[in-house]
């Protein structure tokens, strides 16, 4: 009988897949739905794209977290008729995202990945 040996606590990966991040709107090439397979919310709103389209002039992520907070900020003063819930849970989502992650690229990238 063998003896499993312990994990020493580093990455088996071969490479950190985090670095250089690639975003969609950046290559200037569509995700096609008909060609990927994964399953997507299709909420009708793509706040990772409407981000990224804000990279150049918002460059932290403190300001891209101010940024949704002010999108959020909107969507609740609307009049009730005119309040989309969908587009509010969207942007909290979207807050969520942009806090925990390290950085607004890496931030978007998990948004473009959890909305296809």
């Amino acid at each position: 009988m063998t003896t499993a040996e312990q994990y020493s606590g580093q990455e088996r990966r071969a490479h950190d897949r985090s670095a250089g991040i690639r975003l969609r709107r950046r290559q200037k090439q569509p995700v096609e739905k008909t060609r990927d397979r994964r399953r997507g919310s299709d909420n009708g709103f793509d706040i990772a794209g409407a981000l990224e389209l804000h990279l150049d002039q918002v460059k932290t992520r403190r300001g891209m977290i101010a940024l949704l907070e002010s999108w959020l900020r909107e969507a609740d003063e609307s009049a009730p008729a005119e309040r989309d819930e969908n587009y509010v849970r969207a942007v909290e989502r979207a807050i969520a995202a942009m806090t925990a992650a390290p950085d607004p690229l890496t931030a978007i990238a998990v948004l473009q990945r959890s909305s296809e």
